[in-house]
């Protein structure tokens, strides 16, 4: 699983009139309560894009307190050698960690935990005011990139971080003013530290 590959099926899964099967509601309704709308998001569409990811991962909750990651078992590898030996066989890899936050001023500290688990991709799922994000999600991506580089665990290698930025409240009336979620999607560019937007 790459950045473009989570990217596309995110967008593609999150149609603001897609019904939620357990409720019946649209994505769109369910976006009004904070706490069921990370629910569906975590639970629902994430843990869907990473179980039905072609290398066969498997999506977990609340590990590492991160709100979901894709792991790959290898455990038949060693299952034998384990076995003779008395351990149980436990041998995975960590393809992909993901997490997701509604409070728009927030989820700094989310890119910041990411940058101390290692993975192959790493992905923040976020909120800017909808009236103001031309404008606004620059600076708030190259902020972030500034920090990430201050962090001493940060390290230039195979590992992608992908900022998925989507519509929240308007900036001067504190309500909503849009009609969709208008998710884009950033990916870090390490030769030059800074997040370019996909198509």
């Amino acid at each position: 699983m790459n950045a473009n590959y989570f990217y596309s099926q995110f967008v593609s899964e999150m149609k603001e009139s897609n019904v939620f099967e357990k409720t019946g509601q649209t994505y769109f309704d369910i976006y009004k309560d904070f706490k069921a709308f990370t629910e569906l998001v975590n639970k629902y569409v994430i843990h869907n894009i990473i179980e039905n990811d072609p290398e066969g991962l498997k999506a977990q909750h609340e590990y590492y307190r991160i709100d979901t990651v894709g792991w790959k078992s290898n455990y038949k590898d060693i299952i034998y050698e384990a076995g003779d030996i008395g351990l149980n066989p436990h041998l995975w890899d960590l393809k992909v960690a993901i997490e997701h936050e509604n409070d728009i001023s927030d989820w700094t500290d989310e890119v910041i935990k990411l940058v101390h688990i290692k993975c192959p991709l790493k992905v923040i799922i976020c909120y800017n005011h909808c009236d103001i994000r031309d404008k606004s999600d620059p600076k708030k991506l190259s902020f972030v990139a500034d920090c990430m580089n201050k962090v001493r665990a940060f390290h230039y290698g195979n590992e992608e971080y992908l900022i998925i930025i989507g519509n929240s409240c308007n900036s001067i009336t504190h309500k909503s003013s849009y009609d969709c979620f208008d998710y884009r999607g950033y990916v870090l560019d390490n030769r030059d530290m800074k997040f370019i937007q996909l198509s």
